[in-house]
């Protein structure tokens, strides 16, 4: 028991550490190009990949499909999806949910399953900052309190990637609407 929750913590402490180097680099405006509309931009390069990824896919970006997306970033290696950054522009409903599903990579036994959920639910405040609650496969994940803007980090842990996300977002009250979809190569570091 101890050593599962000593386990936990560590790779809980690991992906807090990722998700700041991941927010520092989202802030830096020399990799803030604009696709179609809606701003897109890599995530940081992993040394291993890069090196072993010397082929560029060709992939067409997906169209984004709501004006409630500001910003769409991602990490992904070889292997697959290891992180994603969703920011939510004004347009977005004082009170939402975002919900992320991760499918298994191309050619493993779950590549057509669900492998993660990522949930934020999140709420504006008097004052316009707003509260932010996430869910990690359907457990609370992380609170945040008084936030400009909402703008989650998800990032995995070295044991799961992801092939392919499909990213839903509900208005308090509205429909669930698909905003965003993309396969790992995606967001491939250049």
């Amino acid at each position: 028991m101890f050593k599962q929750k000593l386990l936990k913590t560590a790779a809980l402490t690991v992906a807090v550490i990722c998700m700041f180097l991941l927010v520092a680099c989202d802030d830096d405006p020399s990799n803030d190009p604009t696709q179609t509309g809606a701003e897109t931009e890599n995530g940081p390069a992993d040394p291993v990949s890069s090196a072993e990824n010397t082929t560029e896919p060709s992939v067409t970006p997906p169209e984004p499909q709501s004006s409630v997306i500001a910003k769409i970033n991602g990490g992904a290696d070889e292997v697959g999806i290891y992180s994603i950054v969703v920011r939510l522009t004004d347009e977005a409903a004082d009170k939402g949910t975002i919900e992320m599903v991760y499918y298994g990579s191309k050619g493993s036994p779950q590549e057509n399953s669900i492998v993660n959920t990522f949930r934020i639910e999140y709420e504006k405040e008097s004052a316009g900052t707003f509260e932010i609650q996430t869910f990690y496969d359907g457990e609370i994940y992380q609170n945040q309190h008084h936030k400009d803007e909402v703008k989650v980090v998800n990032t995995f842990g070295a044991t799961l990637r992801a092939g392919k996300v499909i990213i839903s977002y509900t208005p308090d009250g509205g429909e669930t609407q698909e905003i965003f979809s993309a396969d790992a190569e995606y967001f491939y570091a250049d």
